[in-house]
């Protein structure tokens, strides 16, 4: 009698039920969870769902399963078959099919995982968005660099655009990447960097490319940097979040000046003065034809 109803029970249920990782690659597809590459070809799953971050690496540099993937396919796992939970064993057979998948679904241009520790790029752009003062209050740093930039040509659309919402909790940059690249670059910048300046991208297409990289590492510290393209050339919005802008405190390691900031008064607005950016056939770029890059 135990036996026909065993027989009668596995009659009744649908292969998917009967093996778990199916179930769990069919309800992953439903979710509509894309798989790829990033750009150092490490497989991804992106999750469309998160509010920040959005790409993640299946494999940590163990080689075992990330946590952030870990955690993903048992809640959907669980979410939709609320008694039963998945075994280690078929979390990782599910991830090497994802993985696989991922191989076949495209490269990103950008690496899920972003150091940003020693990264030149990354902290002085810390400080010339902390450097930035609004109207009204006495130019800092970030505004006399921009003024000096401004002066160099007289083209009205290739001027940076510099505003303050109406409730004074966020102040948004516009200007063109190789107007900021010419900035962060300046050695009134360089004083206030601990991060080696030979990490600073040479080439500013790769520059721009980094930006997109360390989207994250900014948005954590209360910064949106993106970079758009237009008819001018590449340019970047930059958005300071003054109700949570805490800049990592390593950055800010040698004041230009008596003052420990970042805002306080430089010796002199000197475009010409970086050295870190020796010139070379990759500085020549074709995105902004107009006005040539100062760093250079």
């Amino acid at each position: 009698m135990k036996e026909i109803e065993m027989n009668a029970s596995i009659i009744n249920t649908t292969p998917e039920d009967l093996d778990p990782v199916n179930f769990l690659l069919g309800k992953v597809n439903e979710d509509r969870t894309d798989k790829c590459l990033d750009s150092e070809d490490q497989p991804c799953i992106r999750l469309a769902k998160d509010p920040n971050r959005q790409l993640y690496r299946l494999y940590d540099r163990d080689g075992k399963v990330s946590l952030r993937a870990r955690s993903y396919l048992r809640n959907l796992y669980r979410y939709h078959r609320p008694t039963l939970h998945l075994s280690d064993k078929d979390l990782a057979l599910a991830v090497d099919y994802i993985a696989e998948d991922a191989y076949q679904g495209g490269r990103e241009r950008t690496a899920a995982v972003v150091k940003k520790d020693g990264d030149y790029n990354f902290e002085a752009v810390c400080v010339f968005a902390n450097s930035l003062t609004r109207s009204g209050a006495a130019p800092g740093l970030g505004n006399r660099l921009l003024d000096a930039v401004a002066r160099l040509t007289t083209d009205d659309r290739l001027r940076h655009t510099l505003t303050v919402e109406s409730d004074g909790a966020t102040l948004t940059l516009k200007l063109r990447t190789a107007d900021l690249w010419a900035v962060v670059n300046s050695s009134d910048i360089e004083a206030q960097v601990r991060a080696d300046k030979g990490t600073l991208c040479k080439a500013l297409n790769y520059f721009s490319r980094r930006l997109d990289d360390l989207g994250y590492q900014f948005r954590k510290v209360g910064l949106e940097v993106t970079v758009t393209h237009r008819d001018t050339g590449s340019w970047t919005t930059l958005v300071r979040r003054d109700d949570v802008f805490c800049p990592d405190p390593t950055v800010l390691v040698r004041p230009d000046g008596p003052v420990p900031s970042a805002s306080a008064l430089s010796s002199g607005d000197n475009m010409n003065g970086g050295k870190g950016l020796q010139a070379t056939d990759d500085n020549c770029i074709a995105t902004d034809p107009v006005v040539s890059t100062p760093a250079v």
